[in-house]
């Protein structure tokens, strides 16, 4: 499976590229609709294939690193593909992109034989993971014997769905603030500059962003590896509140950076967060589901928030109703998280409860 995702991303870059050099863009949509299939999907795939090496405590550590290498990917693929487009072409950038998805198709195949000779070598990989007297047991018999859901929703708790809303609200603001961010600081900060240098100079000052997400998941998987996941339910709330500061900061117009720091910490705090946490409130054999309900999600935030923050910008000719709407979802947000907060800390008291009997 993560072969044939692969090879889509390939594909898909490939009608890119054929669309650009043929000036063609139907070719050009399609292979963005290929591309962005196979991409969201592999995302769902790893993580499901993470769960079965890592769980519960050493869950949050792969999942931040993960997340923190796929970043630093993304933001050297911005850097070096925007160089190699400025100096040979629109053309050789889009082929650069494939050269890109052909590396990470080596990187899936040698994965996928390391694997192998582990398997071979030892045992499966649940097997391992059950083995270890410092894994927790993620299923219990009586859950197995429970197996009768009928749709997708009655299949996973209330907290889950809770949660994968305020995460997918932060996500969807991110990305929508993301979508209006360079021409926000071009107007803002570089009125009197020509447009190409502001362009780049604002493209300069959202790296922050990137860096900050970067760095942030690092800190975070050596964090998490070190102490205790089991108050992880906190963190969905503290994620909402540095998100809701940002914006806000960012409306009053104080100190616009910053918005960009806390906004990446934020981002950082929301994808490690989720990932970590769907293993614990979602039967095994649910995870690919699950994985793929918040792909879903957040792609679904993804298209509709920048489309209607780019609607209220040119219908008053400044950002401040932009701005305005990412604040008022982040209060959604945040009201969400505090009530997965609570529903989840009663959770874990039952369940201590129980083990005590």
């Amino acid at each position: 499976m993560l072969i044939f995702l692969s090879i889509l991303t390939i594909l898909g870059q490939f009608l890119v590229f054929h669309g650009c050099g043929t000036h063609n863009f139907a070719y050009m949509f399609t292979g963005r609709l290929i591309f962005g299939y196979g991409s969201e999907s592999l995302t769902a795939a790893q993580n499901v294939y993470i769960t079965h090496y890592f769980h519960n405590e050493k869950l949050a550590f792969p999942i931040s690193i993960g997340n923190a290498v796929a970043l630093f990917g993304t933001y050297l693929n911005y850097s070096l593909t925007a160089e190699i487009a400025r100096k040979y072409g629109l053309k050789f950038g889009f082929l650069s992109g494939m050269f890109f998805c052909m590396i990470s198709l080596l990187a899936i195949i040698l994965t996928i034989t390391i694997d192998f000779f582990i398997e071979k070598s030892l045992k499966n990989p649940q097997e391992i993971a059950t083995s270890s007297d410092e894994v927790e047991i993620l299923i219990k018999p009586e859950i197995l014997l429970n197996s009768e859901e009928k749709s997708v929703f009655s299949r996973f708790s209330a907290s889950f769905w809770i949660l994968l809303f305020s995460s997918v609200i932060v996500y969807a603001s991110s990305i929508g603030f993301s979508s209006i961010a360079v021409s926000y600081f071009v107007e803002s900060y570089f009125p009197k500059v020509d447009l190409k240098t502001a362009e780049i100079e604002s493209t300069r000052i959202m790296s922050l962003d990137s860096l900050t997400n970067i760095f942030s998941s690092i800190f975070l998987a050596i964090f998490m590896h070190y102490t205790s996941s089991n108050f992880l339910y906190i963190f969905p709330t503290i994620n909402s509140i540095i998100s809701l500061i940002a914006f806000t900061m960012l409306l009053l117009t104080i100190f616009p950076f910053l918005t960009l720091i806390l906004d990446g910490l934020a981002s950082s705090l929301n994808y490690n967060i989720l990932n970590t946490m769907i293993p614990r409130m979602v039967k095994e054999k649910d995870l690919g589901l699950a994985y793929c309900m918040a792909a879903a999600g957040n792609n679904l935030g993804t298209s509709l928030i920048p489309i209607i923050a780019a609607f209220l910008r040119n219908a008053r000719d400044n950002y401040d109703m932009a701005i305005g709407l990412f604040i008022l979802l982040n209060v959604g947000s945040l009201i969400s998280a505090m009530m997965f907060y609570f529903q989840y800390k009663e959770k874990l008291l039952k369940e201590k409860e129980e083990a005590n009997y």
